[in-house]
């Protein structure tokens, strides 16, 4: 989780580092911080080398965002 954090200081428009890090929030149910992360992925402007990957990172945040709490 740690490192996850670290590296939001380089790659903070990075779509799948923000989803990996709500993930780890998640399993370890501090939903809140995910869903600031889930937030933060939908409003990037990705790299238009990396629509790709943006693209996966929001389809798997949207599921995600069905099993966080209220």
């Amino acid at each position: 989780m740690e490192n996850l954090e670290k590296g939001l200081q380089f790659g903070a428009n990075n779509g799948l580092l923000r989803l990996r890090l709500a993930e780890a929030y998640h399993a370890i149910s501090r939903d809140a911080h995910a869903r600031k992360q889930i937030d933060q992925l939908f409003t990037l402007t990705p790299h238009p080398d990396y629509l790709p990957e943006q693209k996966e990172a929001l389809e798997k945040a949207k599921l995600l965002l069905g099993k966080l709490g209220s």
